[in-house]
């Protein structure tokens, strides 16, 4: 496999899908079951999110260079708190391919993956190799 440098990709949604998924994820309330102390954020999959992965699928065959990439999980995770983070690491589980978007934010936050910044504004996502380079915030 041929690993690429990081993409970021502006505009992954139209407008419509972009406000609809925002929406759906910015009200959504907060559990206390879905706060992880240790990163200080929540997380949850929904069947929207599963919906717009679907989206997904053609942009990440392109990027990608994979006629036969298919999703395997998606996950939505909030940071809030006093010193939020995301450790370096590779993934270890089916996300061969990541494609990791900014649906909203009340400051930039970088996303570092292979010791690089990337800045995403909203409805930006980054497309890199979950498995392969190391990432976090």
């Amino acid at each position: 496999m041929n690993i690429q440098e990081p993409k970021i990709i502006s505009n992954l949604f139209n407008d419509e899908d972009y406000n609809k998924l925002k929406t759906h994820l910015y009200n959504r309330p907060k559990l206390q079951e879905n706060f992880d102390p240790s990163f200080e954020r929540y997380c949850f999959n929904d069947g929207l999110i599963n919906e717009y992965m679907e989206k997904l699928v053609p942009v990440a065959r392109k990027i990608f260079g994979s006629n036969t990439l298919l999703p395997s999980y998606g996950l939505f995770a909030h940071y809030e708190g006093n010193n939020p983070n995301l450790f370096t690491h590779k993934d270890d589980n089916a996300c061969t391919y990541t494609i990791d978007m900014c649906v909203y934010q009340t400051e930039p936050w970088d996303l570092n993956v292979d010791g690089k910044p990337y800045t995403l504004q909203e409805n930006e996502a980054l497309a890199y190799y979950g498995n392969d380079q190391f990432h976090w915030r």
